[in-house]
């Protein structure tokens, strides 16, 4: 009974669509076969592509990119890991970069680090006794140009604890704003480092 219903609905449903084509293009004859379903069907994956477009590119535009490589792709235990850090402008309007740099891990506050093992496990940040007591370094007027970059080092090293050895995958994000948190993330390629004993 129900199948029946389904099969009744859905030949109704191919038959009003059929009639659509022949409203919109009356020299379109009514055939039996699927061919004016495949012309339909053509037509509104070609008007939702040309409407999807311009939201995908809208989001694919960042206002800026952030590029990261490996100092080495690959260290001791015990040695620093660092990775070079290239921000670029890709807006129109000059990027604020200010900050600040912390002195124990001498992290630029404009980027977020995220640092796995080889088996995708999220490895442990550092611990320093007293960090309240640390200071840091504050990067003012610090503006990137439209067009332009900076680019830094980090070891990351004194943020994770990269000691143990083997493979390790790091990647580096900022907010697009640090106001408004709906704006999201940019999110950098990943390196990886071999870390040896």
């Amino acid at each position: 009974m129900g199948r029946d219903r389904y099969e009744r609905e859905f030949h109704d449903c191919q038959r009003r669509l059929s009639n659509m084509e022949r409203y919109i293009n009356p020299n379109v004859p009514m055939r039996k076969s699927g061919g004016n379903m495949r012309i339909l069907t053509a037509m509104v994956i070609v008007v939702a592509l040309a409407v999807l477009a311009p939201c995908q590119d809208r989001q694919a535009r960042k206002p800026f990119t952030i590029a990261i490589s490996a100092g080495s792709s690959a260290t001791k235990a015990g040695s620093s890991v660092d990775i070079n850090i290239r921000l670029t402008n890709n807006s129109s309007e000059p990027l604020d970069c200010s900050g600040s740099f912390y002195d124990l891990t001498g992290q630029d506050s404009n980027f977020i680090y995220e640092v796995r093992d080889e088996h995708g496990r999220m490895v442990s940040k550092r611990a320093y006794p007293h960090p309240e007591l640390a200071a840091g370094k504050a990067i003012l007027g610090r503006t990137i140009r439209p067009g332009e970059s900076i680019t830094e080092s980090q070891d990351v090293g004194r943020i994770y604890d990269m000691t143990k050895p083997g493979k390790y995958v790091i990647q580096v994000s900022r907010p697009v704003s640090f106001t408004n948190q709906k704006a999201g993330v940019v999110k950098s390629n990943k390196a990886t480092i071999t870390v040896a004993p």
